[in-house]
């Protein structure tokens, strides 16, 4: 086909363009939601590692019950965990989602302080909350099982999980 002196391509010609705009676009799409996607994930990574590392801090502050003597075990220490799922449900409450309960720790004996002549106690905290995926055409490829990522609560969802490991608060005069 020929050019017309306007400059304007032939029928045949904008038809190709057309469909190469068709093929093109989707997958176009399906790169910038991508990119969408994956800030917010991060974002959401990030918000709740910081809420892990706060309720991790509150459970070491909060605890208490530690025997007296050389022997201050893990064991004794009772970790206030309604003040840390409180803590854990303030932070998380401003984002979509759903935190996934009950809030998961556990006591663990580290080296010996050799001041107080007796071991230290950690508190390792894992939280997990299940961030919405809102970004069509990405989220069947970023959702995560368990129930293929779906919750009828939130939608397709990605699993985000959290640790931290905070030593638990013993009065020195123990």
């Amino acid at each position: 086909m020929s050019r017309k002196n306007s400059g304007r391509i032939s029928g045949r010609g904008a038809g190709q363009a057309l469909v190469e705009v068709a093929i093109i676009f989707p997958l176009f799409l399906i790169v910038v939601f991508g990119v969408m996607q994956l800030g917010h994930i991060a974002t959401v990574t990030i918000i709740v590692n910081h809420a892990t590392f706060e309720v991790a801090r509150i459970g070491a502050i909060a605890s208490e019950g530690f025997a007296a003597g050389k022997e201050a075990s893990c064991a004794n220490a009772a970790i206030n965990v309604v003040k840390m799922v409180s803590v854990a449900r303030q932070i998380m409450e401003k984002w979509p989602g759903k935190l996934v309960e009950p809030i998961y720790y556990q006591k663990v004996k580290t080296l010996m302080d050799p001041e107080a002549q007796r071991p230290n106690c950690d508190l390792v905290v894992k939280l997990q909350y299940q961030m919405p995926l809102v970004f069509p055409f990405v989220n069947v490829m970023m959702a995560q099982p368990p129930n293929g990522g779906h919750d009828p609560e939130v939608g397709m969802f990605r699993l985000i999980t959290g640790e931290a490991r905070m030593p638990l608060e013993v009065p020195i005069w123990y």
